[in-house]
């Protein structure tokens, strides 16, 4: 399981660019929890700010 934690003033999404999963908003202070099912790396952004990227790797 991964948490992302939303410690920033403003909300952002975790958004995988295959569209495998999708944190919707995070609001600031919340956090999202996501369990992946198989392994791989599935590069993933903020739809809110579209610079902010990032690769989860499951093994």
């Amino acid at each position: 399981m991964v948490v992302w934690v939303n410690k920033d003033p403003f909300p952002h999404t975790v958004t995988a660019q295959s569209g495998g999963f999708d944190s919707k908003g995070i609001a600031p202070g919340n956090s999202w929890k996501y369990i992946s099912r198989r392994t791989g790396i599935f590069p993933y952004t903020c739809t809110f700010h579209p610079t902010m990227k990032a690769t989860l790797s499951v093994e």
